[in-house]
């Protein structure tokens, strides 16, 4: 089993309650992770991981390459969320997301390329890998695109696309 981060990383602090949320997150009374400083103690867990291979595709279902792709995962307070810049043979790898978490793939280009919002919510709670094809939808009449997650497909061949959207989503 692969393991990553889980959570923020950040100088473990004792004693009164900081006054600012902005730079501070509460552990349990009295202990809270000071954010922005690099170096001293810190607290994190490991925890299973969750492995990425995403195929992207333009509104024509053609595989796009030439983009980079985050998995953003929702209330991380850290800096850092998976991503890939390059696909590797039409795919792109992200490693390193926690299990349990909610988030959203983010598509975004450089220079003229336009960048693509994000895709819905999608809470996966198994660790392992998942092979997810998302699909850029232009927004009527204008030259913005959304992203849709058209499959998400595990470790057994089973498509669990359903079972991981969020109720949010399913709602919609």
């Amino acid at each position: 089993m692969s393991l990553c981060r889980q959570g923020d990383l950040g100088l473990i602090e004792e004693g009164e309650e900081p006054t600012s949320s902005f730079y501070h997150r509460r552990l349990e009374p009295g202990r809270f992770v000071k954010r922005n400083k690099p170096f001293g103690p810190v607290d994190f867990v490991m925890g299973p991981e969750i492995q990425f291979e995403v195929t992207l595709l333009n509104t024509k279902g053609k595989p796009m390459t030439d983009r980079s792709i985050s998995f953003r995962i929702d209330n991380n307070h850290s800096t850092k969320n998976p991503y890939a810049q390059h696909a590797r043979n039409g795919v792109f790898h992200i490693d390193g997301v926690p299990t349990g978490q909610t988030g959203k793939f983010s598509v975004w280009g450089s220079g003229s390329k336009p960048s693509i919002k994000r895709s819905p919510p999608i809470h996966i709670t198994e660790s392992g890998k998942y092979q997810v094809t998302l699909q850029t939808k232009r927004i009527d009449g204008s030259n913005q695109f959304d992203l849709a997650v058209t499959s998400i497909i595990n470790a057994e061949g089973e498509d669990v696309l359903d079972l991981v959207q969020t109720e949010s989503r399913k709602s919609e």
